[in-house]
């Protein structure tokens, strides 16, 4: 499986604490289909599917659908390069009109985005989570853009960023991929009150 077809679905669904809720954000009705059916074959009672992009505000969003569902985005530029995808509009929510507006407050313990360079907006809905929750955050940075937008993260929420390709602290916020310390690759964001916890 990859990853929005359920994978870290799966295993979160079957690793965390009885009680947990799972929440699999998905707009593409290009794998759609594929997840609900992963969801339902094994039988993840404690998930529920959100058909709706993760972005900055909630209405609806261009989409475009890549002939590879991994260059499906928000961002045109990330759709096949020959087609440009298939352009369509989706629903789209913030995390913070999710869970402040729908679920009552009741802000997620941690957040995973890969989401094919769009994270630049998932993060910008994201910061009333961030501030009141103070959540993990397990990212995968694919642009520059998305670079920049997780450092300004760690900067303006006070996080700490752990880079898991190569088992580093980020040492520079404001810098991307093109230094080795700076923000690339795929990272777990840590709040700064909590980084002794995972200082091993």
């Amino acid at each position: 499986w990859e990853e929005n077809m359920g994978y870290y679905t799966m295993y979160f669904s079957n690793n965390l604490s009885s009680g947990s809720r799972i929440y699999a954000f998905e707009p593409s009705i290009s794998i759609l289909d594929v997840l609900k059916r992963n969801v339902n074959v094994n039988h993840l009672n404690n998930v529920e599917i959100v058909e709706a992009a993760c972005a900055q505000g909630t209405g609806m969003v261009e989409f475009y659908i890549g002939q590879n569902h991994h260059k499906s985005s928000m961002l045109e530029s990330w759709s096949d390069n020959a087609t440009k995808g298939t352009l369509t509009k989706v629903r789209s929510v913030s995390i913070d009109d999710f869970f402040g507006n729908d679920h009552l407050g009741e802000y997620p313990d941690l957040i995973k985005i890969d989401i094919e360079g769009a994270a630049v907006f998932a993060l910008r809905g994201s910061e009333k989570c961030l501030r009141i929750k103070r959540p993990l955050v397990l990212i995968e940075s694919h642009t520059p853009a998305e670079d920049e937008a997780i450092g300004n993260v760690l900067t303006q929420h006070r996080y700490e960023a752990f880079r898991i390709d190569d088992q580093k602290w980020i040492l520079y916020n404001d810098r991307n991929y093109l230094d080795p310390d700076g923000v690339w690759g795929t990272i777990l964001l840590i709040t700064a009150e909590k980084k002794h916890m995972f200082k091993n």
